[in-house]
C-alpha cells in the first residue's frame, strides 16, 4: 500500500510541478497545488492503512482516493517517470 501511495504521490507532485510551470505559476502555488491533492486523498490511504477496502474508502468528497483519470493518463503516458524512481528507497530509505 505504501509504494501504490508513494506512486500517486509522486504523480500528483509531478503533476502540479509541469502544470505550474506551463501556467507561470509562483512556487507558492505549486507547492499549494501538491499539498491539496496529497492531503485530499490523506484520508482516503488512512482509511485503507485500518483494514477497510478501496470500494469503502473512495466514497468521494471529504473522503476520495484522488483524480483516478489524471493518475491512469499519467501512468499510461510517463511510465518512464515511474520507471525510474526507487520508490522502496523513497519511503523506507537504505534497505
Amino acid at each position: 500500500m505504501q509504494l501504490l501511495r508513494a506512486k500517486e504521490n509522486y504523480i500528483y507532485i509531478r503533476h502540479c510541478v509541469q502544470s505550474g510551470i506551463e501556467k507561470n505559476s509562483s512556487a507558492m502555488n505549486i507547492v499549494a497545488c501538491m499539498q491539496d491533492q496529497i492531503i485530499d486523498t490523506s484520508r482516503f490511504w488512512n482509511c485503507v492503512y485500518h483494514g477497510d477496502d478501496f470500494a469503502t474508502c473512495d466514497r468521494g468528497g471529504y473522503q476520495s482516493r484522488g483524480d483516478k483519470k489524471l493518475l491512469a493518463d499519467y501512468k499510461k503516458l510517463h511510465a518512464d517517470h515511474l520507471n525510474a524512481v526507487d520508490f522502496k528507497e523513497w519511503i523506507f530509505g537504505d534497505l
